[in-house]
C-alpha cells in the first residue's frame, strides 16, 4: 500500500511540474507574441524610410524663436550654422561626397560686423548669397557665400525691431518689424542687392502683395485643429486674397506645413502617437510616436505619406521636429530632429 501511495504521489508531482513548465512556456510564448504584435503594429509598409543626412551637435532646442539652422544651396549641398542665434562658423556639406567645406572667407567678412546676432537669415534662390538681419543694430546685411560683395543697409529706423527677412528672388529682399517708438506699429521694408544701401518703405498692402503666392498662413504648434490656410488671389478680383483652410492628415498632429518651391503642393511634418497594445506589457513596449512627412495638393486633396520614422514619445517641446524645408527641385523634404537633418524623398 505504501509503495503504491508513493508511486501515485510521485506521478502527481511530475504532472504538477509538467503543468508549471507548460504554463511558463505558454506565458513566455504569449509575451513574445504580444511583443511581436506590438512591433508589427508600429511598422508601416507603405511608408518609405526617412534618411539621416547630417548631424550637428549644436542644433538643440529649435522649438522657440530663432533662424533656421540650415538651408539648401542645391539638392545635394546644404548650408549650415552650428550656432542658433549667431552667424558663425558657417559651412557647406555635400550629401553625395560627404565633404564639409568651411566658409572661411565668408566668416572673415562677417567678423567685420560687430552685431552678428540675428533674428533670421536666408540663402538666395540661386544659392549664391546670404541675407540676414541684425538684432541690436537694426541693419540688413548680405554677402556672397565666397565672402565677397558685403552690403550693409543702415537706413532703417533705429527704433524698429526686425522680425523676419526673406528673398523675393535672387536680387530682391523684403522684411518687416515693429516700431517700438510708435506703439509697436508694424513696419515693412524692401531692398535690392543691385542698389546697395537703398531701402524702400512699404505699406502693409505692398508687403502682402510682394510676398509670393500661394503661401501658407496662420500655422501654429497646436494640433491638427490649428488654423492652417493656403492664401491665393481671388479669381474674380485679383486685389482680394482668398484663404482656404487645410486639415492635417487624418489621425495626426501637425507640427509644420510648408509650400513647395513651385508653389503647387504642401508638405506636412506631422506626428502620430503609437501606444503599447496591451497595458500588461507596457513596460516592454514604451510609448512611441511616428514622425512623418506627408504631401498634398494646395486644396488638401491627394494626401499621401512620403516617409515615416519611429521616435520616443517625448513631451518636451525642444524635442519636437522642426525646420521643415523643400529641397530646391521639390523632389524631397527635409527637417531637423535631435540635432540631425533628415530627408524624405518623393519616390
Amino acid at each position: 500500500m505504501d509503495r503504491t501511495s508513493n508511486t501515485v504521489r510521485e506521478s502527481r508531482i511530475r504532472v504538477n511540474i509538467g503543468r508549471r513548465s507548460l504554463t511558463r512556456l505558454s506565458m513566455f510564448l504569449g509575451v513574445t507574441l504580444l511583443v511581436t504584435l506590438g512591433v508589427c503594429l508600429n511598422f508601416r509598409e507603405d511608408a518609405p524610410p526617412i534618411v539621416r543626412v547630417l548631424d550637428v551637435p549644436g542644433w538643440r532646442d529649435l522649438s522657440d524663436s530663432g533662424p533656421p539652422p540650415y538651408a539648401w544651396v542645391s539638392d545635394t549641398v546644404v548650408f549650415a550654422c552650428p550656432s542658433k542665434s549667431r552667424i558663425e562658423n558657417p559651412f557647406l556639406y555635400d550629401t553625395v561626397t560627404h565633404q564639409t567645406s568651411q566658409l572661411t572667407q565668408l566668416q572673415r567678412t562677417l567678423d567685420t560686423e560687430k552685431d552678428l546676432y540675428v533674428n533670421s537669415w536666408a540663402i538666395s534662390p540661386d544659392g549664391k548669397r546670404l541675407l540676414w538681419d541684425s538684432v541690436f543694430s537694426c541693419r540688413i546685411g548680405t554677402a556672397r557665400l565666397d565672402g565677397s560683395d558685403l552690403q550693409i543697409t543702415s537706413a532703417l529706423p533705429a527704433s524698429t525691431s526686425l522680425r523676419d527677412v526673406s528673398w523675393l528672388d535672387s536680387n530682391r529682399w523684403i522684411t518687416f518689424g515693429f516700431d517700438e517708438d510708435a506703439k509697436n506699429l508694424p513696419k515693412f521694408f524692401g531692398g535690392d542687392v543691385r542698389s546697395p544701401g537703398v531701402v524702400r518703405v512699404l505699406s502693409g498692402t505692398q508687403y502682402s502683395e510682394a510676398l509670393p503666392l500661394p503661401r501658407i498662413e496662420g500655422f501654429g504648434l497646436e494640433s491638427s485643429r490649428s488654423p492652417v490656410a493656403v492664401v491665393t488671389r481671388s479669381n474674380r478680383n485679383p486685389s482680394i486674397f482668398s484663404r482656404d483652410p487645410l486639415n492635417a492628415p487624418p489621425g495626426t498632429e501637425a507640427v509644420q506645413a510648408v509650400i513647395s518651391n513651385r508653389r503647387d503642393r504642401v508638405g506636412w511634418l506631422v506626428t502620430s502617437l503609437t501606444e503599447a497594445p496591451f497595458a500588461e506589457i507596457a513596460r516592454l513596449l514604451p510609448d512611441q510616436k511616428h514622425v512623418e512627412i506627408w504631401v498634398s495638393r494646395l486644396d488638401g486633396e491627394n494626401m499621401r505619406r512620403m516617409g515615416s520614422m519611429i521616435v520616443p514619445n517625448r513631451v518636451i517641446l525642444r524635442d519636437l521636429p522642426g525646420s521643415l524645408q523643400w529641397l530646391p527641385s521639390d523632389h524631397a523634404i527635409s527637417f531637423v530632429y535631435d540635432s540631425t537633418i533628415w530627408v524624405a524623398t518623393d519616390k
